[in-house]
């Protein structure tokens, strides 16, 4: 076991925990995918996978939706069009590799969540220019921090509707079972079958995301579903209009989930290219089912925002 120190950390100086266990060291065929743990404000292991394109000039960091994992970034982490580019996956706490939380009342709330990010960007100390891709509750986790500007060079969300208040997600949303669902404690197979089918539109995949719904801790859809059931949001607004650079909007045309509608409405003053970027026949999850359209316009926003190659 290799442990490495970064030197600029924010809370304190974590140690780093390089895993060395085959299964988790991938092989593509242009990248190879490694993953290792960092400690969280309360202890416990989160799990990050990374690329380790340490000689690239930008990073994409991805942040995954509620009851997912950094498996649903396979075709970024896969894709030569990305390879130039240093990529970096977090796994929320009680999600895919990434441990229970040992404060799960604290860590699972909707503002222990956005300490999480925070503290893992810090503390993976990435030399490069981020540039955050945030999926659903993901990107939430990213407006809901003031300091998100200075963290990110950029940014970059999918499956995500800007709000003022919490409120605003019964104009945001289809109020579809599978919504409900995503914050019950006790999600049987059943129930994690429906939620699966609602998040791929029906697509084959849905079957993977199906164990992904199955593997997470339970206790993370009780206090998170909890915290936002109790309004704890900010207005997203004043950090998303915070970034010097512009960020991008995206919608799936097939989206069961969110109105494109109330998306394409958004007063977001600093809009790349003026507009929402719609992904035509994707699901919630476009990472998956249109991971080229993806992925060519994660290419041209940091291409175009850079101003040079990576």
């Amino acid at each position: 076991m290799r442990i490495k120190i970064p030197l600029n950390c924010y809370w304190e100086i974590p140690l780093i925990f390089i895993a060395t266990y085959p299964y988790q060291r991938k092989q593509n065929k242009r990248q190879i995918m490694e993953s290792y743990f960092i400690k969280n404000f309360d202890g416990a292991e989160i799990c990050i996978v990374d690329n380790h394109k340490t000689d690239a000039k930008q990073a994409l960091l991805f942040v995954h939706g509620s009851n997912l994992n950094s498996d649903i970034f396979e075709h970024q982490f896969g894709s030569e069009l990305l390879n130039k580019y240093r990529l970096v996956a977090i796994n929320m706490p009680g999600n895919g590799k990434s441990q229970p939380a040992n404060n799960p009342k604290e860590v699972y709330q909707f503002k222990g969540l956005v300490d999480t990010l925070e503290f893992c960007v810090k503390a993976l100390a990435l030399p490069q220019a981020i540039y955050v891709v945030g999926h659903s509750m993901g990107a939430h986790l990213v407006t809901n921090n003031i300091n998100s500007p200075q963290l990110y060079k950029g940014a970059f969300f999918v499956g995500y509707p800007p709000l003022h208040e919490v409120k605003n997600f019964y104009d945001a949303t289809h109020r579809i079972p599978s919504f409900q669902m995503l914050f019950s404690e006790k999600m049987n197979k059943s129930a994690s079958s429906q939620v699966a089918d609602d998040l791929m539109s029906g697509k084959a995949s849905n079957v993977k995301i199906q164990a992904i719904l199955d593997s997470v801790e339970p206790l993370f859809r009780r206090y998170y579903g909890s915290s936002i059931a109790n309004g704890v949001l900010c207005d997203e607004y004043d950090t998303i209009n915070g970034f010097e650079c512009p960020i991008v909007l995206t919608h799936a045309e097939q989206d069961r989930f969110l109105k494109y509608e109330y998306i394409k409405q958004a007063q977001v003053s600093n809009l790349w290219r003026s507009k929402v970027h719609l992904f035509s026949n994707a699901s919630h999850i476009p990472f998956i089912d249109a991971a080229d359209q993806v992925n060519e316009l994660i290419d041209a926003y940091v291409l175009d925002v850079s101003g040079n190659g990576a």
